[in-house]
């Protein structure tokens, strides 16, 4: 039931693009996909269940992402200094200002 709301909640911390428009949009528009699944199709296994909530949310979520302007460098840039995450976040860390910092934040997630 909960399935809806896993690629938006994979994707945050994989993907800078996404913004919190289509975060948003992809946990409503899966949660009501699940919802709807299991009160119209209740003996489906909830498992089965997951291939309708999934693309419903994957497609908003990329719709509403690419529509809507991205997050501002700055929060972009001091997000990926205090989570470190990784994926695709190379055009932010292309454009941080403090190449030493990013070294050091390199050599750090290199460790853990």
């Amino acid at each position: 039931r909960r399935g809806g709301m896993l690629v938006p909640i994979v994707l945050r911390w994989y993907w800078w693009r996404l913004n919190g428009y289509g975060f948003a949009v992809g946990i409503l528009s899966g949660t009501c996909v699940s919802i709807c699944t299991k009160l119209f199709l209740p003996d489906v296994a909830d498992y089965l269940l997951l291939f309708a909530a999934l693309p419903v949310s994957l497609t908003l979520l990329l719709i509403v992402t690419f529509s809507t302007p991205p997050t501002s460098p700055q929060v972009l840039d001091k997000f990926y200094r205090n989570t470190r995450p990784w994926g695709l976040w190379g055009p932010v860390t292309g454009k941080m200002r403090d190449p030493e910092g990013l070294r050091r934040v390199e050599v750090e997630t290199t460790l853990d």
